[in-house]
């Protein structure tokens, strides 16, 4: 078997087929800036302090690089239904399929991201809670009062404890945005679609048969010519 170049396995990955360049790039902003806006929501909710300044520049950077993410995501989805359908999709229940397997994979994209920047705001809020402890025992005013318990489970000490509140507050995040998450890129992703006219790819041009020459028989006309004579005969 002949082996491919670099370049042709670098063109092979990055066909859009059976969707347009404009169709995936269109999909992959939309998609990133919505799941961008809930990430930063859920940051200002349940995040770190240090990360709740300035939430639309953070909207935009962190949606930013959420588009290439979300591109490379719909290539690898779009790639596996050409796999299964061909380079065209040539019904509904195909154009169905596409956008279901799009939806999933900018849906696993967003909630990476947003995994990611919940253990971020974690390890933030973990320091936060470290460094308030060395400022009340540098005043001399311990954060658990000698002869005192609030452990709960292996902990033996307030840090724990509020280091075990604050994952809790973040897993909980995660779990109610995950939902509003995927129905939110099903949504938009329909929208789009309806946008599109129902389609992901170039329209196909049906081949339509040439018309059959109908032959015309010449007709041949015949006249009479009616000469009057003196005598008042035809001739």
């Amino acid at each position: 078997m002949p082996t491919r170049t670099f370049t042709e396995r670098m063109r092979a990955f990055f066909d859009p087929r059976p969707a347009r360049w404009r169709t995936v790039i269109i999909i992959g902003i939309v998609l990133a800036y919505a799941d961008g806006y809930l990430l930063v929501a859920l940051t200002g909710a349940v995040g770190a302090i240090q990360r709740t300044n300035h939430p639309f520049g953070a909207w935009l950077e962190e949606s930013a690089v959420l588009v290439p993410v979300m591109i490379l995501a719909e290539l690898l989805a779009l790639r596996l239904v050409r796999r299964r359908t061909g380079p065209a999709l040539r019904s509904g229940k195909a154009v169905l399929g596409a956008g279901a397997a799009i939806a999933v994979a900018c849906s696993l994209v967003g909630f990476v991201g947003i995994g990611a920047s919940t253990a971020y705001d974690y390890h933030l809020q973990t320091q936060l809670i470290v460094f308030e402890e060395s400022i009340d025992n540098v005043n001399g005013v311990p954060l658990v009062p000698a002869g005192s318990t609030v452990a709960r489970g292996n902990c033996n000490s307030m840090i724990c404890n509020q280091e075990r509140f604050s994952l809790a507050t973040d897993l909980r995040g995660v779990a109610i945005s995950a939902p509003i998450l995927v129905v939110g890129n099903i949504v938009l992703l329909a929208l789009l679609l309806a946008y599109f006219g129902g389609r992901l790819g170039v329209p196909e041009r049906r081949k339509t048969k040439p018309a059959a020459a109908t032959a015309i028989a010449p007709t041949i006309v015949t006249t009479t010519t009616v000469i009057p004579d003196s005598s008042g005969e035809k001739v």
